[in-house]
């Protein structure tokens, strides 16, 4: 099953959310204890990005989900 233009869009506002996120935790020391932090919210907006991207060229709802969180196969897919 495919992803409708929609899912497109909102999986891309989530990963513009995430990349929000980080910069604002990497801008405000008190908050950027540890790099993980921002390591985190970073790739979960490439991720998303690239899901988004992936979504838009009507790639299959279940090889989205065999992707699951590598980045590398989803750049390769991409």
């Amino acid at each position: 099953m495919h992803l409708s233009p929609k899912a497109a869009v909102g999986t891309w506002q989530r990963a513009k959310e995430f990349a929000d996120a980080a910069q604002l935790v990497c801008g405000r020391s008190e908050l950027f204890s540890s790099p993980m932090v921002a390591y985190f919210l970073f790739s979960h907006s490439i991720e998303l990005s690239l899901k988004s991207f992936l979504i838009g060229q009507c790639v299959p709802e279940n090889e989205l989900r065999c992707l699951g969180h590598d980045l590398e196969g989803s750049l390769r897919r991409a």
